[in-house]
């Protein structure tokens, strides 16, 4: 009898605690002005296995008024473990919950006439190993707010990557949300602010973090915040990209844990061609910071703006890469890591296959044959993951492909052949064995770090130490190197 008390007594005790919620965010699928489904996902501590009803609540609203309607009955869509480690004993919970809405109900007729709305979400409380926030425990809160009359349908971004990371001390960190609008390819932007407390008001950060520096990054020598160079080796302060969402710093605080709040906005096309907002998202990741041994994270080889022509079929490789890290004597050199690729399928049509799942570094190829319908005038998007077999955490990078569809051919870009530079590796110039119309180098994570015209002849001194690429035009032919600065 008395077994059995303390079973119940302690069931109760998890049913009366509020949960621990480290990360999430709400997707929004509007099917006309009336009816839509929301979709919410909460990333949850290892320890709570039980979701009880009192650590969730949600609201729609009225945004400007005092006009607000609780969301009741959601319903699990899924639950699922997400394995932080090698040996698959630490995890955490991945839980989605839905819910279906008929605005045209009468429970809804205080927000029936509302253009901007909103939904909210209250999930438990914060993690008490965030290192980053002035107040520990607070409540777990995000939003979705959409246009809900000029707008008849829409779905809001869906995220691939996941909302939990653990990285590695002193190892460059490269993330991306993996955000995907593929039912309507809207506009997105992004941008970093403050986690927001259960009344939508902004918390506060302890003193060396930001909005837009919510985790401690490296600095060398008098740098300090706001400034950062991503393609610098390794990564000098908290780099993030506005227009694609990629993050890039070098962790080095052991311990160090927090949430990375980004508003991400949706933007369409109205009838007279100007860029209108049509939703924002609050949505929260949690990065960690541990203790590993040293390893070097994988590269992603590939060109990141590319242009496609209608009717046409563009195919091109994307491959990986994996410095050895070399210990000093007389610590053995570590055998090479394997690296895996996968893409988020942002571009509906198109496809990604590993041409030799075999291979100790893959590379995979991308193909696409877009039609009339695809001519626009922003670029389309996807992501690839690189994840290497290093224990007892994976490094893992991520970066975002941009390809630009056009009516017509300009160059053609059929042709690729491969080039020798030299001196390669090289310290300050590199010579190329004949001009090139256009030159073009980019750095391991794919940003232009030099352009010429009409050339023969690199001056590469200023640059960073590192693994870089050359893709050069002359004649309707691309060539190809790649090149390492010494």
């Amino acid at each position: 009898m008395k077994s059995v008390l303390t079973i119940l007594l302690t069931f109760l005790v998890l049913l009366a605690q509020a949960v621990t919620t480290l990360s999430g965010s709400i997707e929004i699928n509007k099917i006309n002005l009336t009816q839509l489904t929301v979709r919410y996902t909460f990333i949850l501590d290892q320890q709570d296995s039980v979701f009880s009803a009192d650590s969730f609540s949600s609201t729609i609203r009225c945004v400007g008024s005092s006009s607000n309607i609780n969301l009741t009955n959601p319903v699990e869509l899924s639950k699922t473990k997400q394995f932080l480690s090698c040996s698959n004993t630490s995890y955490k919970w991945n839980i989605v919950y839905g819910n279906t809405l008929d605005l045209g109900d009468t429970k809804f007729s205080a927000i029936g006439a509302c253009c901007n709305l909103k939904i909210d979400a209250s999930c438990g409380k914060r993690s008490n190993t965030i290192s980053s926030l002035s107040t520990s425990l607070t409540d777990f809160y995000i939003y979705t707010q959409f246009e809900n009359c000029n707008i008849i349908s829409n779905q809001t971004p869906a995220y691939y990557s996941s909302l939990h990371s653990n990285n590695c001390l002193n190892q460059p960190y490269f993330f991306n949300l993996g955000t995907l609008d593929t039912a309507n390819f809207d506009s997105i932007s992004y941008r970093l602010v403050a986690p927001l407390s259960n009344t939508g008001s902004a918390l506060s950060f302890k003193s060396g973090y930001y909005p837009d520096q919510p985790l401690i990054p490296y600095y060398p020598g008098s740098t300090k915040y706001p400034y950062s160079q991503s393609n610098a080796t390794p990564p000098i302060g908290f780099y993030f990209d506005s227009v694609t969402g990629d993050c890039i710093y070098t962790p080095v605080n052991t311990g160090d844990a927090g949430p990375v709040a980004i508003e991400i906005t949706e933007w369409r096309k109205d009838k007279g061609g100007s860029y209108q907002k049509i939703s924002t998202s609050h949505i929260e990741k949690f990065i960690s910071t541990s203790q590993c041994p040293e390893n070097n994270p994988p590269t992603i080889i590939g060109k990141r703006d590319t242009i496609a022509i209608v009717g046409q079929t563009l195919c091109f490789n994307i491959a990986s890469d994996d410095e050895v890290f070399i210990p000093p004597p007389p610590a053995p050199t570590p055998a090479p890591d394997e690296v895996q690729l996968s893409w988020n399928r942002g571009i509906p049509g198109a496809s990604f296959n590993i041409i030799n799942p075999t291979d100790r570094l893959q590379t995979g190829r991308f193909c696409w044959t877009p039609t009339a319908g695809d001519v626009r005038t922003l670029p389309y998007t996807f992501t690839v993951t690189a994840r290497d077999n290093a224990c007892p955490l994976n490094a893992v990078t991520v970066d975002t492909f941009k390809i630009k569809v056009n009516e017509t051919a300009g160059i053609s870009r059929t042709n690729h052949q491969s080039i020798t530079l030299y001196p390669n590796p090289a310290t300050s110039i590199v010579h190329l064995p004949f001009y090139l119309d256009k030159a073009i180098l980019t750095n391991s994570i794919g940003q232009i770090v030099k352009e010429k015209q009409n050339t023969a002849v690199l001056e590469i001194e200023d640059l960073p130490s590192g693994i870089y690429f050359l893709s050069g035009e002359k004649n309707q032919v691309i060539y190809n190197a790649r090149l390492i600065k010494n």
